[in-house]
């Protein structure tokens, strides 16, 4: 399962794009990124992830959690 379909269990949405329409800023959805481990998953799922919830392009893996966490 990858990081945004996890992500979207964890918070009880329907469907993926439900992600996006959960109110900013959401604890529950820091706390459920804050419990994946980094390393569980590729870098190419964390920029996604940045991108895809924080509308961001971040140029590390490192820096794409960093902003799903404060997102």
């Amino acid at each position: 399962m990858e990081l945004l379909e996890i992500l979207a269990l964890k918070m009880g949405c329907e469907y993926l794009s439900d992600l996006r329409r959960i109110p900013r800023p959401n604890d529950a959805l820091r706390s459920a990124a804050a419990q994946l481990p980094f390393d569980a998953f590729p870098a190419r799922e964390w920029l996604d992830a940045a991108e895809y919830l924080c509308r961001e392009k971040c140029q590390s893996a490192e820096d794409a959690r960093n902003a799903v966490l404060s997102f």
